[in-house]
């Protein structure tokens, strides 16, 4: 889907560096594009992180065939779909790339400034 989670306010105390596995295990996530092993079917599933619960420490995967569950995924075997971060995205040939979409993260600095 198209809808941006609002916002992604950053900052506070929420992880933004990706632990090893290339998740930051907070909203940061949401978005990423994952494949999951399911040891049941033996092979891999392609999913989009949609939620993260910080209490439980569990990721919500909206998988492509439509089916959504919730992980662990610090116990789950997956890989990140193309480095997985949609917002990484190398010059994609429709929409120009804009850099600082989303702002509100804090990093972006203000509008120039009053003069």
């Amino acid at each position: 889907g198209k809808e941006n989670p609002s916002g992604g306010g950053g900052g506070g105390g929420a992880n933004s560096v990706p632990d090893k596995l290339g998740l930051c295990h907070s909203m940061n996530d949401l978005g990423l594009r994952i494949r999951v092993f399911s040891h049941r079917y033996n092979s891999f599933y392609d999913a989009t992180i949609v939620s993260h619960d910080p209490h439980r420490g569990m990721h919500c995967c909206q998988y492509d065939d439509g089916d959504k569950q919730w992980h662990d995924l610090t116990h789950k075997q997956f890989k990140l779909i193309d480095g997985g971060q949609p917002r990484n995205l190398r010059v994609s040939s429709s929409a120009p790339v804009v850099v600082g979409l989303g702002g509100s993260d804090g990093k972006g600095g203000g509008a120039g400034g009053a003069g």
